[in-house]
């Protein structure tokens, strides 16, 4: 948007945007920013080289004209001379220089305050007449400075002479016509004559549709004097409501002006202000007879500038506060203070007043006072009459730029109040200092959160939150007074939470915020906190905000450890209890019987100063916790698996019932084993064929499982099967064969009735007892080894 190409003068130190704002005769005002500073300016730009060519051509198109030259120096030196007396003139509405006249070959180039144009360029609503009258009331506080105080005349009052700042006020220019009356005799004014019939210049000439006729046509008399720009500011105000101009001359032609004064005095003068409708159209009718005392034809029947000003079209409350915003910046803090309560107080003001003035003019001023105060008041001193100011002005801030867009309240309030116009690095750092000054303004931060969220991005806006937070819940104030709001900032805040805790992390919540809300909760001794603190920890719960471990964890102790017995409170904790039961928030019912319904139980016989209705409400409230405890008991119940439908790994009963003794799909079912570790003998076969196929006459073979009594039942099914002796072996010494077992460990034999010796045990291995070294097989002795 901005550029800056130039080496030099003005247009290297500021960066000059590359398009017009607004064009004034031959004037482009272009929008800049201070390299340095990064302050806003109009730069004002006058081609030399376009200006020289159009006068030229003129010249050689119209007959009996002057030499251009000498058009063209006398043009440059009313430029010169009009812009000179700008820069001399001091006033808030007069165009304030910045950069005083550059002069180059090819440009004129002066800086001013930040405009975005001129009455010629800018409409105004007729219908909404209060803008306008503020508009008005500045320039000719304007004229009253340059006729009282300065004891001059502007001469040259006209729409494209009236410029209007980016703060919404008019401010008066174009002084190229002005004269100091008390450096000229009495005799220049009353000779003195203003045209220049010679020049076809637009801004060399007077506008004839605004001039004064004592000026023009009149051959004697006081001529030049204040009542010249009073008549010419009548004829504004008309072309203002209008739209259109008295007289209508388009060229400066002056029998059509003499024409065109002849008819005005006789449809105007000597007339009732009821038979004038015609001509003041638009024009308030509260203003009509006093534009009547303006527009008198002789200047010692006008009205002057002080009569006009004091006049009952300017007496109103809107106009007072419009022009002591004007002057806020010169009051004293008692003032501003009184006046920012009326602002509040009256909710009909503010919405009465222009959106330009508020949002161009109103809004920046009391943002610049916020970072004012800020700035000159340490953060530990403003926590009285400092910090209600700051609150007060930050308040009517917000309240301002509701009206506003996101980007345009991120630009105009937002980074304003966070930078300062620094870098946005310090934007964290300024917040935080304006949110430490003062418990009032901590207290419009949380009332305006609603406006916050709506117009920052989530990220800000947990900033903010998090800055507070602290501040709000655990900060102790040093004055009654201060202790009073910080005991509704509390409240307020924990009222809030439900706005902004769905954009906080969790973590935050967790480790923070609850730990917070906990501790207002047991340090309060006032009982509205107290149960806006229950009312919290509800909404956290049941909107599932919270885990089950946090709730108890943090909370469930809170609780149990309460020893206010008030009704309030008891009849709060005991349905945040029951509302607990009836959700599935925790899932541990025989926590919530031993926590919540004994404690509920507990506050409800203990309370005191109840009647016996509110006795049985509480209990009542008891009985359907207890039933939602019941149910949910019950649902657990129902839902869990019925035993006599569960499979045998489910069930130890009928996993115990389903153990096969059958060998033989027990081990089929294990793994194959490595060929050094499977047994010598036939394990696959069962226990009896081997019996029967070696003492086939020999009495029945005992069971596995009676062999097994000495185990216990329910690791029956993980014992192995003792295999049947080869030869020589009797079976109904199986039991007493399976007590001598012996083993092979190597080349010694070791009897487990015998025990072992040190020697046998002194190796690192140790084996299961029935198994060989080896080939890990089991030693089953027979008959031959006695």
């Amino acid at each position: 948007m901005f550029s800056s190409v130039f080496k030099t003068g003005i247009r290297s130190i500021y960066n000059v945007s590359e398009t017009a704002t607004f064009y004034s005769d031959f004037w482009s005002i272009y929008p800049a920013k201070h390299k340095r500073s990064g302050k806003m300016v109009s730069v004002f730009i006058f081609d030399k080289t376009d200006f020289e060519k159009s006068v030229t051509h003129l010249c050689s198109q119209t007959p009996n004209t002057k030499n251009p030259r000498h058009i063209i120096s006398e043009c440059y030196e009313l430029i010169q001379f009009g812009i000179m007396q700008l820069a001399k003139l001091k006033h808030p509405h007069i165009l304030t220089v910045v950069e005083v006249l550059e002069s180059t070959r090819s440009k004129f180039i002066f800086v001013s305050e930040p405009l975005v144009g001129s009455l010629q360029t800018i409409g105004f609503d007729s219908a909404n007449p209060l803008e306008i009258k503020k508009g008005v009331l500045e320039i000719s506080k304007a004229l009253q400075f340059l006729h009282n105080s300065c004891d001059m005349v502007h001469l040259n009052l006209q729409p494209s002479s009236v410029l209007v700042s980016a703060y919404g006020d008019w401010k008066l220019s174009a002084f190229y016509f002005i004269k100091s009356l008390s450096e000229m005799s009495s005799s220049e004014q009353e000779n003195f004559y203003i045209m220049n019939t010679s020049s076809f210049v637009p801004f060399a000439n007077i506008n004839l549709n605004f001039v004064a006729p004592e000026i023009v046509l009149d051959s004697g008399g006081a001529r030049l004097g204040a009542p010249n720009d009073i008549w010419s500011l009548g004829h504004l105000i008309i072309y203002l409501f209008n739209r259109e101009s008295v007289l209508a001359l388009e060229a400066v032609n002056l029998s059509e002006y003499k024409h065109a004064i002849q008819l005005f005095e006789k449809k105007f003068c000597n007339h009732k202000v009821s038979e004038l409708g015609y001509l003041f159209k638009s024009v308030p009718h509260q203003l009509q007879s006093t534009i009547m005392n303006l527009l008198r034809r002789y200047p010692h029947d006008r009205f002057t500038i002080d009569q006009f000003i004091e006049s009952d079209f300017f007496q109103d409350n809107l106009m007072k506060v419009m022009c002591f915003v004007d002057e806020y910046s010169s009051k004293s803090s008692n003032e501003k203070m009184v006046f920012l309560d009326g602002i509040l107080t009256d909710a009909n003001l503010l919405p009465a007043l222009p959106s330009s003035f508020k949002i161009n003019k109103f809004l920046p001023l009391m943002v610049d006072n916020v970072l004012k105060e800020i700035s000159f008041i340490p953060t530990s001193a403003a926590e009285d009459s400092h910090g209600v100011l700051i609150a007060k002005t930050l308040k009517i801030v917000f309240h301002l730029a509701q009206g506003l867009s996101k980007l345009s309240f991120q630009d105009r309030v937002f980074e304003t109040l966070a930078t300062d116009g620094k870098a946005k690095k310090n934007s964290q750092n300024l917040i935080r200092s304006l949110i430490n000054s003062s418990v009032h303004v901590r207290l419009v931060f949380v009332q305006s959160l609603t406006l916050l969220m709506e117009k920052l991005n989530p990220k800000e806006v947990t900033q903010v939150i998090k800055m507070l937070c602290p501040l709000c819940l655990k900060n102790t104030p040093t004055t009654d007074q201060s202790l009073t709001h910080q005991i509704e900032l509390q409240d307020l805040f924990l009222k809030n939470v439900s706005q902004f805790i769905n954009i906080i992390d969790f973590p935050y919540i967790k480790s923070d915020l609850i730990p917070l809300v906990c501790h207002v909760f047991k340090t309060t001794t006032i009982l509205s906190t107290k149960l806006q603190a229950i009312a919290t920890f509800k909404m956290l719960s049941n909107d599932k905000i919270l885990d089950e471990d946090t709730i108890v964890d943090s909370i469930f102790p809170v609780f149990l450890n309460l020893k206010s017995r008030d009704k309030r409170v008891v009849s709060s904790v005991i349905d945040y209890f029951a509302g607990l039961a009836e959700s599935d928030v925790i899932k541990n019912v025989p926590l919530l019987i031993e926590s919540g319904l004994s404690k509920c139980l507990q506050l409800a016989f203990g309370c005191e100063g109840i009647s016996s209705t509110e006795f049985l409400a509480f209990v009542k409230t008891v009985r359907q916790l207890e039933d939602n405890l019941i149910r949910r008991r019950v649902n657990q119940l129902n839902s869990s698996t019925n035993p006599a439908d569960l499979t045998p790994t489910d069930n130890f009963d009928v996993l115990i019932k389903g153990v096969s003794l059958d060998s033989s799909r027990n081990f089929s079912r294990s793994l194959p084993l490595k060929e050094s570790m499977r047994p010598t003998h036939d394990m696959t076969k069962p226990l009896a064929e081997l019996e029967t196929a070696v003492h086939p006459s020999s009495e029945p073979m005992i069971t596995e499982s009676s062999s097994m009594q000495m185990n216990s039942k329910k690791f029956s099914s993980l014992t192995p099967a003792i295999p049947t002796p080869r030869d020589g072996v009797s079976i109904s010494r199986k039991i007493d064969l399976a007590e001598n077992v012996s083993f092979d460990v190597g080349k010694k034999n070791l009897n487990p009735k015998q025990g072992r010796s040190k020697s046998d045990i002194s190796g690192n291995a140790k084996l299961p007892p029935g198994y060989s070294s080896s080939l890990l097989t089991p030693h089953i002795p027979t008959g031959s080894d006695g």
